[in-house]
C-alpha cells in the first residue's frame, strides 16, 4: 500500500508540473464535447480527462484521471503476480517487485501523460485479472464480469482488439465452453454504441486506420521498430527477459502471456511493411513482461541480487529524466522542448489574434488544441491536400466563422504576399487578417462530364461539375480578401499529388442543397490534361483552395482514369 501510495504521489506530481505534450491537448478538446466516439480514437480517453476538467487547475486537472488509471494499474499487476511476495517475511521480494515494475519505460511515461495507452495498460490488465478468474471458475457473473473487461479494453483504444484475439487463440479449450460466447456477447452488446457511431459518421476511425496511412516500403521502418522494442522494455533487462521467454509458460495464463507476446511484436513487425509504426503501439507488452519476469525472479533466487542492481540503476535514471521534464521549459534539451515549450508561441500568436476573433491554422490539429489551452481561448483548424483528416473534420462548430473575420495562421510554404510571419523557437506562421472566412469542408463535387475513351497527356478537356452543400448558408468563393478557387488534383501512380486550376478566379454563389447537386457555374471547364507520366493508372478528383494553398481534403470521390 505504501509503494502504491508512492507511484500516485508521484505521478501527480509529475502531471502538475510537466507541461503538456500536443497530443493531450488534442484529447483534452475531446473531453469538451462527450461522445460515443471520435475520429482517432474510442471515448475512454475524454471521459477519463473529464474527470479532472473544471474542477483541477490545468494540466493537473487534464491528467487526473489518467494518474488514477495508472494507479490502478499497477494495483492489478500485483494482484497478477499471484501474491509470491507472500512468502516473503523480510519485505526484500516485495520491494524487489516494485523496482522491476519502475524500472518498466512504459508505465514509467502513461504513468501520467493523458493519452489512449494509459487506459489500455488499464484495460489489458482488468481482462487479465477476469480471464484468470474465468479459467478458474466459469460462472455466469464471472462471464459478465470478463465480457464487461473485453468491453474496456475497446473502449480505451483499437489495439485492444489484438489482446481479444491472440487471447482465445492461444486458449481453444475457451470455445468449447457457453460462457466463454456469454462473455464475447456481452462484451460485443456494450460496445455496440461506439459501433454505431462509427456507422452514422460512415466509419471513420476504421477507414482511416485501416486504409489512410498505407506509405511506400522503406527499411527505416522495420529497422527503427526493432530499435525502438529494444529501449521501451528496459534493455537492461533483457538478459532476464530472455531466460524468462526461454523457460515458457507455467500454466495456462502465462501461455496466454506468451502468445500475447509473440502475436503483438510480430503483427507490428508486419505493420512496418506499409508505414512508420509508433514504439508505444506494443506498451501493453510491459505488462505480461513484468508479470513473467516477477514470477521468475521468485523461484530464482540467484537472479535476485543483479536484478536489484538493474532495478535501483533504472529507478535512479527514471528520477533524473523525470526531473528534467519539470525543469521550465527553457531549460530543457533542444528535442524535448519542440514538445513540451508551446507557452512562447501561443501567446505570440494571442497577441496579434484581435480580442473577439478566433484563431484558424492551416494543417495542425494539434497547434489548434494548444493554443486553446494554454490561450484560453477557441481555435479551429482546416485539413487540406497536405495533412492527414481529424476530429476537427468531423466537428461543425467552424460554422459559426462563416462569413466572419478571423486570424488564419499557415506554415511557411503559404504562398501570401501580403502576410506577417512569426517566429518563436521551432515555430514559423504566416499570418492574415482575413475579413470574411469562408466555411466549405463539407461541400462536395462531382464530375457529370464523362472521360475520353483513350486520355492521354496534354489533351484538351473539357468538364463538366456539379456540387451540393449540407450547409444552411451560401457560399461565395470570392467573398473578401482571400477568395477561393476550385483546383482538379490529379496524381499519376504513386507520383506526387499535382494541384490544377480548372479557371480564372470567380465569385460563385454556391447556395444550400441538402443531398442534392446543382451544377457548378455555367459553363464546362477547359482544360489541358495536367499529366507528367505517358501511361498508366491515374486518379483525379477536384476541392477549392484558399488563396495559396493547396485544395481541401475529402471534397469529392477519386476518379480513377487509365492513360493508354
Amino acid at each position: 500500500m505504501h509503494l502504491l501510495l508512492f507511484w500516485f504521489v508521484l505521478n501527480l506530481v509529475q502531471a502538475a508540473f510537466t507541461p503538456l505534450e500536443p497530443d493531450e491537448a488534442y484529447y483534452w478538446m475531446y473531453a469538451d464535447q462527450l461522445d460515443w466516439g471520435y475520429f482517432d480514437h474510442p471515448p475512454l480517453v475524454a471521459l477519463l480527462i473529464k474527470l479532472g476538467k473544471g474542477w483541477l487547475p490545468g494540466t493537473l486537472g487534464l491528467r487526473w484521471g489518467h494518474v488514477l488509471c495508472t494507479t490502478a494499474t499497477v494495483a492489478g499487476i500485483w494482484a497478477l503476480i499471484d501474491n509470491r511476495s507472500t512468502r516473503d517475511r523480510t519485505g526484500r521480494l516485495t520491494l524487489l517487485f516494485a523496482l522491476l515494475l519502475f524500472a518498466q519505460p512504459m508505465l514509467q511515461l502513461y504513468g501520467f501523460i493523458a493519452t489512449p495507452d494509459g487506459p489500455l495498460l488499464l484495460g489489458t490488465v482488468l481482462f487479465f485479472l477476469a480471464y484468470r478468474e474465468f479459467i478458474q471458475r466459469e460462472s455466469t457473473g464471472v462471464a459478465l464480469l470478463w465480457g464487461a473487461s473485453m468491453a474496456f479494453l475497446l473502449y480505451a483504444k483499437y489495439h485492444g482488439i489484438l489482446i481479444l484475439f491472440f487471447t482465445v487463440v492461444a486458449d481453444w479449450r475457451l470455445w468449447r465452453g457457453p460462457r466463454f460466447y456469454l462473455a464475447a456477447g456481452f462484451g460485443a452488446a456494450l460496445f455496440l454504441p461506439h459501433l454505431y457511431w462509427q456507422y452514422s459518421h460512415d466509419f471513420p476511425s476504421f477507414r482511416y486506420h485501416l486504409f489512410g496511412r498505407n506509405d511506400p516500403y522503406e527499411l527505416a521502418h522495420t529497422t527503427g521498430y526493432l530499435l525502438n522494442q529494444l529501449l521501451v522494455f528496459n534493455p537492461f533487462l533483457g538478459y532476464y527477459y530472455w531466460l524468462t521467454l526461454r523457460a515458457g509458460p507455467q500454466d495456462r495464463l502465462e501461455r496466454t502471456f506468451f502468445w500475447l507476446l509473440g502475436g503483438f511484436w510480430l503483427f507490428f513487425l508486419g505493420s512496418t511493411l506499409k508505414g512508420h509504426t509508433e514504439a508505444q503501439w506494443t506498451a501493453v507488452l510491459a505488462i505480461p513482461l513484468a508479470i513473467l519476469l516477477c514470477r521468475r525472479a521468485a523461484d530464482h533466487p540467484g537472479w535476485q541480487r543483479s536484478l536489484w542492481r538493474i532495478g535501483l540503476f533504472s529507478f535512479l535514471l527514471f528520477v533524473v529524466l523525470r526531473s528534467i521534464l519539470l525543469l521550465p521549459a527553457d531549460g530543457l534539451p533542444a528535442g524535448l522542448r519542440k514538445h513540451f515549450q508551446h507557452e512562447p508561441w501561443v501567446a505570440a500568436l494571442d497577441r496579434v489574434t484581435p480580442p473577439g476573433q478566433t484563431l484558424v491554422l492551416e494543417n495542425s490539429y494539434r497547434n489548434a488544441a494548444i493554443y486553446a489551452f494554454y490561450a484560453g481561448r477557441p481555435a479551429w483548424t482546416f485539413t487540406n491536400f497536405h495533412y492527414r483528416p481529424n476530429q476537427y473534420d468531423l466537428w461543425q462548430s467552424d460554422t459559426l466563422l462563416h462569413n466572419r473575420s478571423v486570424l488564419v495562421a499557415g506554415h511557411q510554404d503559404w504562398d501570401c504576399p501580403r502576410c506577417d510571419s512569426l517566429e518563436v523557437f521551432l515555430k514559423f506562421f504566416r499570418y492574415l487578417a482575413v475579413d470574411s472566412f469562408q466555411v466549405v469542408k463539407e461541400v462536395e463535387f462531382r464530375l457529370d462530364s464523362p472521360w475520353p475513351d483513350t486520355p492521354r497527356p496534354g489533351m484538351a478537356l473539357d468538364l463538366r461539375l456539379s456540387y451540393r452543400s449540407p450547409y444552411d448558408y451560401p457560399i461565395r468563393t470570392g467573398a473578401g480578401n482571400w477568395p477561393l478557387r476550385l483546383f482538379m488534383i490529379v496524381r499519376s501512380g504513386r507520383e506526387e499529388w499535382v494541384f490544377w486550376p480548372l479557371e480564372a478566379q470567380r465569385d460563385h454563389v454556391l447556395l444550400p442543397t441538402g443531398s442534392a447537386y446543382r451544377p457548378y457555374g455555367t459553363h464546362d471547364f477547359r482544360i489541358t490534361y495536367p499529366l507528367t507520366a505517358p501511361r498508366g493508372e491515374v486518379e483525379v478528383r477536384f476541392g477549392l483552395a484558399y488563396a495559396g494553398m493547396v485544395p481541401l481534403r475529402g471534397m469529392s470521390p477519386g476518379y480513377i482514369i487509365y492513360v493508354r
